[in-house]
């Protein structure tokens, strides 16, 4: 139902074409023009974030050193950069560093860090986008877990993992890697999964959450310490309507709409006002519609659109308790978090707060922030940065800024800029854009 949600909102934004592209090799992901479509979805790895448009292209920015924000691009994408796939994408994830986009006809494909596997595409290398080795299967629901990913498969809802399988990540009896799908046996009718770091959960047929994976900090909800190899039983939660996995706990939102959690509290994770280990019988927040958890806190949307956090998520500091000091944000529908950054989506835009060492904010620059910053997608096609400097291409213009001490920034002035300066050059067209340490140089047309 949300894949033909999407096709109309393709019509409505006036595009229906997506480039078409070989499923099983490598595709270059370049960038067109944004047409101001509203944001639908959104994905947070650990230091990066992917959005999903109306039209269902996805924009991903933040580090890159794998290739899981731009294949082949710079080590560092600070602005919203279009990644190329088949067709619209409905769902979005993000990892350590890969990448995976649940697409409307049900495939799947990941890019960025395959060592483990985590591509799910049969091979082990970086790069992509790859298409996951569904065979006849489609998903209808993806979880992307900082190593290892999940699907809800279609036929009969039963869940399919595939990446790292440390600490029984993948829900077999064995700990080794896959980069194939694997069935984990006794989860047909699942209604929801969510991965965090080595561990993850879901909800099964009768509404009970159940989670499998590491659990040396409780992250299972039992404080045996012992991991699991299949999906276990939460003790002291009977019923969810929708459950998430961070990387040392979890939360789950009961059908009552309360939220409970477990797992570590070093930094108030559990949102019970102290730093002691908690029971899942607490209930955190009431009247919650969707929650996300990373490593170190949580955030949940309430009814009426508002939202609160808990935890350490916020740079300089946190909430032990619920609080919406950092979230005045109203309309919100979603909320996504990466380990040390939170985004919400809110008004058809998206709003990123938090640690922004590798640009994941997407705001342009890399300065921390605490409250939450509207997203700028753009047309932009190509960026390069140095330590002081930055150029990018937007709209066939090239613009730059930073230290501008011998030029480098290129408007004819010795002035330093902090936002993006129209630099104006004698090509016609500006194809590509690469900035050194004292200097940046541009070419097009040949020349």
């Amino acid at each position: 139902m949300r894949g033909v949600w999407v096709l109309v909102g393709l019509a409505a934004c006036g595009r229906l074409g997506f480039d078409a592209t070989d499923d099983g090799g490598r595709r270059d992901a370049t960038a067109d023009a944004y047409t101001g479509c509203p944001v639908i979805a959104a994905g947070a790895g650990r230091e990066h974030t992917c959005a999903i448009d109306q039209q269902g292209t996805v924009w991903c920015f933040g580090s890159n050193d794998r290739g899981q924000v731009l294949p082949g691009g710079p080590r560092v994408v600070v602005t919203p950069t279009r990644v190329t796939l088949p067709m619209p994408a409905v769902q979005v994830g993000g990892g350590r560093a890969y990448s995976c986009a649940r697409l409307a006809d049900g495939n799947v494909s990941c890019w960025g860090q395959g060592g483990s596997g985590q591509h799910g595409s049969g091979t082990s290398v970086d790069g992509g986008p790859y298409a996951v080795a569904l065979g006849a299967e489609r998903a209808v629901e993806l979880a992307v877990g900082a190593h290892t990913s999940c699907i809800v498969r279609a036929s009969d809802h039963a869940v399919m993992c595939w990446g790292d399988g440390q600490d029984f990540a993948l829900g077999q009896p064995t700990e080794a890697d896959s980069n194939v799908p694997l069935v984990i046996a006794g989860t047909a009718g699942t209604k929801r999964v969510t991965f965090g770091h080595r561990s993850a959960c879901l909800v099964d047929a009768s509404d009970q959450p159940r989670c499998w994976g590491r659990n040396h900090l409780g992250q299972l909800g039992i404080v045996d310490g012992v991991d699991r190899d299949v999906p276990t039983a939460i003790p002291g939660i009977a019923l969810a309507s929708s459950v998430a996995a961070g990387g040392n706990g979890g939360c789950s939102i009961g059908v009552d709409q309360n939220v409970r959690c477990w797992g570590n509290n070093g930094v108030g994770q559990l949102g019970e006002g102290h730093l002691d280990y908690g029971s899942t019988s607490n209930v955190i927040a009431e009247s919650a519609t969707t929650i996300a958890t990373s490593s170190r806190g949580s955030c949940a949307v309430l009814a009426g659109g508002t939202m609160t956090c808990w935890g350490d998520t916020v740079p300089f500091g946190g909430a032990l308790a619920p609080s919406p000091q950092i979230t005045a944000l109203t309309g919100v529908t979603d909320v996504v978090a990466g380990y040390y950054h939170h985004c919400a989506l809110y008004g058809g835009g998206l709003g990123c707060w938090g640690v922004n060492t590798f640009g994941q904010l997407g705001r342009g620059e890399r300065s921390v922030l605490e409250t939450p910053f509207t997203v700028p997608l753009a047309a932009v096609t190509s960026v390069s940065i140095r330590e002081l400097n930055a150029c990018a291409i937007a709209d066939d213009k090239l613009y730059c800024w930073g230290n501008n001490d011998y030029g480098q920034v290129g408007d004819g002035t010795l002035q330093d800029h902090s936002t993006p300066t129209l630099v104006t050059t004698p090509l016609a067209s500006i194809l590509g854009v690469a900035v050194g340490t004292e200097h940046a140089c541009a070419w097009g047309g040949g020349r």
